[in-house]
């Protein structure tokens, strides 16, 4: 009869705990950093239940994680840069816009920033804007845009 000798229960659970540790950080933030240290404590369990000396779990879980890091490092600015450029309205304040469905006064209309369609209202405004006036974005107030006529 075959047996398995899981007597490292201890090794085991310490590296579940930093995979539930890792998990958890990264959750909790928008950097994508310690997935990695989750993926090299799952290796580094399956190690530990094959009673492989702590030494060589640690060496392979230092080595794994830098390795990971050092290799995502490019692709993960890169996705970080382009949410950073494109996620933030605020940024917008102050550009040319142009009406491309009539803003009425006190109501909502749309505008065109940037290759994408607002809502967008012009509340200092006593009369309606017309389509095709450029205008300026003064002011992001949840997701519409306060524009004044240029």
């Amino acid at each position: 009869m075959f047996l398995i000798n899981f007597q490292p229960w201890g090794n085991i659970i310490m590296w579940l705990v930093v995979v539930v540790i890792a998990v958890l950080v990264e959750i909790s933030t928008y950097q994508v950093v310690s997935v990695w240290f989750a993926a090299s404590g799952l290796v580094t369990m399956i190690l530990a239940s094959f009673n492989c000396p702590i030494e060589i779990q640690i060496i392979v879980f230092v080595v794994l994680s830098v390795t990971l890091l050092v290799l995502s490092r490019p692709l993960v600015k890169k996705i970080q840069r382009k949410k950073s450029d494109n996620s933030t309205v605020e940024s917008m304040i102050g550009e040319e816009v142009v009406v491309t469905k009539i803003i009425k006064a006190g109501e909502v209309g749309e505008i065109k920033a940037r290759y994408d369609y607002y809502s967008a209202i012009a509340p200092l405004e006593t009369q309606d804007v017309p389509v095709n006036t450029v205008c300026i974005i003064k002011e992001i107030r949840g997701n519409k845009v306060i524009v004044e006529i240029k």
